[in-house]
Formats: structure tokens, sequence, C-alpha cells
């Protein structure tokens, strides 16, 4: 009772509601980091997922050669924490996680290496926002894929 009348009460009020709203956001946004699951070894497909793009590009290379191009491609868009996903994936990261609007926001740009027949290598240019959970992307997705595309025609 003491404590409904309390001149303080709307202090604690405050500090447990943006208390409980920081803890939701925080949960939400490691359960929906795309970068936090490569991390964790358990990355999806970069071509799937919310606003997702995709370019394919057939090359005539080895599929080895092809993940050589395809790292160098990721690196050439400027993306930053390279890695190599087994022998068929090179991801990256470009943007800001600081901000949510579509044009600085992180992105997720992979180009997954792909074996097809009579000799020939596909290229999957993918890109995809960081966070599942993003409002907007689905054009800053399709240009990051067609900046992957042209570098890695580049590389061929």
């Amino acid at each position: 009772m003491a404590a409904a009348v309390s001149k303080d009460m709307p202090v604690v009020f405050v500090v447990v509601f943006f208390g409980m709203f920081g803890m939701i956001g925080l949960i939400l946004g490691v359960r929906t980091d795309r970068k936090l699951m490569v991390d964790l070894g358990k990355p999806d497909a970069p071509w799937s997922g919310t606003y997702a793009a995709s370019i394919p590009v057939d090359a005539n290379v080895a599929p080895d050669e092809a993940l050589t191009i395809a790292r160098r491609a990721v690196a050439a868009v400027q993306a930053h924490d390279l890695r190599t996903l087994g022998n068929h994936t090179a991801v990256g990261w470009v943007g800001s996680i600081w901000t949510n609007l579509p044009r600085q926001q992180a992105y997720q740009v992979a180009v997954v290496v792909e074996a097809q027949p009579d000799d020939l290598t596909q290229l999957m240019c993918c890109a995809r926002p960081r966070f599942s959970l993003a409002y907007f992307g689905a054009g800053m997705s399709q240009e990051w894929a067609g900046r992957l595309q042209k570098a890695v025609i580049d590389q061929l």
C-alpha cells in the first residue's frame, strides 16, 4: 500500500518497463541474428528467409577454384568477417547493425558453389538482412546480390 502512494513509484515503473522492453529486445535480437547463428555453427541457407535475394552465375570452373572465386567476390563487395562454410559457401557481412534503415542496415552476403553436370559450376550470389525480423530490405538485398554477381563475373 505504501508503494502505491510513493512519489518514487513512476520512476520504479519506468525502470521496470524499459528494463523488460530491453530484455525482450535482446532476446529477439539474439534469436534472429543470422551472424550469431553462423558463429554458433547453425547457419541456414543464405538464399532463403525474409527479404532474401539470389542470382545464379554459371561458370566453367572446378568447384575448388569456384570457392576461391566466391571468396574473392565476397571480399570485393567490401564485406567484413569473411568466412567459408564447409567447402561450398563464402559468407560475409556488410552494413551497420546500429540502424534498421534498409540502405544502411546489416546484410549477409554469400556466394554458394554448387557443382552442375557437364563440368559446370553454379555460383549462387545471395544477400539478405542480417536479422530475420527486419521489416524492410528486399530492394537492398537484390542490390547486394547484383553487386556480388558483378564481382563474381569480374573474377571469372
